[in-house]
């Protein structure tokens, strides 16, 4: 009985995989989800991947999507933009240091990373 709990959590997880995918555009990959239980699993398995994690909320904790992103070089050049479609955005980038702003029913916050050339970084957007 366990074991086919398992084959059958692996199923589901590997499920929830196919629909998350990763997305290229002007060289950058990223991925986002993460609404429900089995996308946050799919979303955890795919972070080894990636060397930026985002993940917006509120300060009461509830977690948001949609969100706005737009990540700039140290100079102000527009390196990528997307729209997150759950709470956790995970983005593979080059070595270095980048600002990254998010917009969330209109209010902008913006944190500045220094994206490691081994490991990664993780940022936390918390809206009021």
């Amino acid at each position: 009985m366990v074991a086919g709990l398992t084959i059958a959590s692996a199923v589901a997880l590997a499920q929830e995989m196919a629909t998350i995918r990763p997305v290229t555009e002007h060289g950058i990959t990223y991925v986002s989800g993460g609404v429900g239980e089995e996308e946050v699993s799919a979303m955890r398995a795919m972070a080894p991947k990636f060397n930026l994690h985002l993940v917006f909320a509120q300060k009461s904790g509830v977690y948001l999507a949609d969100v706005d992103v737009v990540i700039f070089s140290p100079s102000g050049q527009q390196v990528a933009a997307m729209k997150s479609e759950g709470p956790l955005l995970f983005v593979s980038l080059p070595p270095g240091r980048y600002r990254v702003t998010a917009t969330s029913d209109t209010v902008n916050m913006t944190h500045w990373v220094t994206v490691p050339a081994h490991g990664g970084a993780d940022i936390n957007f918390y809206w009021g």
